[in-house]
């Protein structure tokens, strides 16, 4: 019987800026003032803009190995809560033990 391989992992920070947010608003066209206008955010549950599911999905990607990346064919998110300008989240890849072409991104401390 053969030893499991150890998944891999790999863990940075996360911060995103209003600038972020502004520059992925302008080049998505996702333009929700839930993200870009602050007098509309401020009015809702969050009290401010939040931080794009896309933006995030995209930081979060990063993380993995290029050749991964290269590979990869389809991405699920779930967004249980905010993220909020400037706040630093922990962002961590792992890949799956007996299948090293699946990998799970999660992020804490969403702020």
């Amino acid at each position: 019987m053969s030893a499991r391989p150890s998944p891999q992992v790999i863990e940075r920070q996360l911060s995103f800026t209003s600038e972020d947010m502004e520059l992925f608003a302008a080049a998505s066209g996702d333009r929700s003032p839930l993200h870009t206008d602050p007098a509309f955010a401020r009015r809702t549950s969050f009290g401010e803009c939040i931080v794009h599911g896309g933006l995030l999905s995209l930081g979060m990607l990063g993380l993995l190995p290029p050749d991964v990346l290269a590979n990869v064919t389809s991405v699920r998110s779930q967004f249980p809560g905010p993220v909020l300008p400037g706040a630093t989240s922990i962002a961590r890849a792992r890949s799956h033990p007996n299948r090293p072409d699946e990998w799970e991104v999660r992020l804490t401390g969403r702020g």
